[in-house]
């Protein structure tokens, strides 16, 4: 009923709004300084406006389980990353675990046609948006982990969705889209409701704890039952048909991530921040 960038939008203004108050009566606000704020505006530029524009103008197209078993790669290109830039040490199995991550991934977005990339093909249009969402979302994880250190998980989320908003500003006025907002349904209320306050407001909030706490590898096993739950509710909701391809890659996926996780580092572990 709404286009991609008016979800994203109020998603994310109403989100930026609650998070906001609350770290305003927290008194967080006392301990931003100015050198934060080029950081956590790039932090909404990637995490919220890039990763998000991505995955909702996938989604458009994408059935919502390919959608979310493509997305559940995230972690598997976190791996790899937070080896790459947070020096993470990465062992035999999380390298088993990201193939096979990869595999699971390539024949959930082709429907069991692998076959079919090597003649540029991906499955729906979407697919490789979500992927590419995935991508982003990792290198947005390994940003945050390395910006929240000493500030309230409230504030760096707060911020962090306020920039996000603001980026994505321009486009919503360009396409006039409070215009769409008169004809949303009751239900579309609520599930928007629901995006933004539980999925938006609480679920970020959550994650930017959990990067203050353990290694940006094993933080993103958090995703783990996420396609799960999206078959199901995928299958019950919008009759969504359930293939073989999608559960046998999506258990490539799950396992994958799985063994990629079991290897990660403890917070010990973790090598200082490159200077």
């Amino acid at each position: 009923e709404l286009s991609p960038v008016t979800v994203i939008a109020v998603r994310y203004g109403v989100g930026a709004l609650a998070l906001g108050w609350l770290a305003w009566l927290r008194g967080d606000f006392a301990q931003l300084v100015r050198a934060d704020i080029p950081k956590l505006a790039l932090l909404g530029a990637v995490g919220i406006t890039l990763q998000q524009l991505l995955q909702v103008t996938g989604q458009a197209t994408a059935a919502a389980s390919v959608a979310s078993f493509l997305a559940a790669t995230a972690p598997a290109f976190t791996v790899v990353l937070a080896t790459l830039f947070l020096r993470e040490r990465l062992s035999g199995l999380q390298i088993l675990g990201v193939l096979l991550a990869g595999a699971g991934g390539v024949v959930v977005a082709t429907d069991g046609a692998v076959a079919s990339i090597l003649r540029g093909q991906f499955g729906a249009p979407g697919n490789l948006l979500i992927l590419l969402s995935a991508a982003v979302w990792a290198a947005f994880t390994l940003m945050n982990k390395r910006r929240v250190r000493n500030r309230p998980p409230v504030l760096i989320t707060s911020a962090m969705f306020f920039f996000g908003w603001l980026f994505t500003l321009p486009f919503f006025i360009i396409q006039q889209g409070w215009r769409e907002l008169p004809g949303l349904s009751a239900s579309g209320w609520g599930a928007l409701s629901y995006i933004a306050l539980l999925s938006t407001a609480v679920a970020y909030l959550v994650n930017t704890h959990a990067l203050q706490q353990i290694a940006a590898s094993r933080v993103a096993v958090i995703q783990n039952v996420e396609p799960l739950v999206t078959v199901i509710a995928a299958a019950l909701i919008l009759q969504e048909a359930v293939t073989g391809a999608m559960l046998i890659g999506g258990a490539g996926i799950i396992a994958g991530v799985y063994l990629a996780e079991r290897g990660a580092p403890e917070v010990g572990e973790i090598a200082s921040e490159p200077r």
